[in-house]
């Protein structure tokens, strides 16, 4: 007889990975005055937060 108790288990861990929200963070790592990151990093942000099951947050160190 098989035992296919693994094979469940692998994916109920597969879907509740597949369940929670990752978080990718946007990091804006410059101080310079005049930097041109800033926009880019605005765009990035907002085309992130339209995606599903993710969490995202702009960090700006300045």
């Amino acid at each position: 007889m098989i035992d296919l108790s693994i094979f469940f288990f692998n994916i109920r861990q597969s879907q509740q990975v597949s369940m929670s929200n990752i978080f990718i963070p946007v990091i804006l790592g410059t101080t310079r005055q005049g930097r041109m990151s800033e926009p880019v990093a605005n765009f990035v942000y907002e085309q992130v937060k339209q995606w599903h099951n993710v969490e995202t947050e702009l960090i700006d160190i300045r």
